[in-house]
């Protein structure tokens, strides 16, 4: 049986999307096999879409030569640092 974790706050969802794909082993992998490897370990509503709407930001991100630490959020003036990190033990 696999038990999954359901997370609620935003500010950690985005940590684990983060983390899940940043992380040096097997990040950077997409979209779908990296929400494959999320939804092993935590779900909420909307996820999927989250993690896609995070991954289109980061190329945004990086086509546009933005510090790689900022993230562009729903207007142009405003930026979101998530260098945070989160740990699964």
């Amino acid at each position: 049986m696999v038990l999954t974790v359901m997370i609620t706050s935003k500010e950690i969802q985005r940590k684990v999307l983060k983390e899940l794909h940043e992380c040096p082993v097997g990040g950077h992998q997409g979209v779908q096999r990296t929400y494959d490897r999320l939804k092993l370990l935590v779900t909420w509503t909307g996820m999927f879409q989250d993690l896609d709407d995070y991954i289109r930001r980061l190329r945004y991100v990086r086509k546009t030569n933005l510090p790689a630490h900022t993230l562009r959020l729903h207007s142009k003036k405003r930026i979101l640092n998530i260098n945070h990190g989160i740990n699964f033990i």
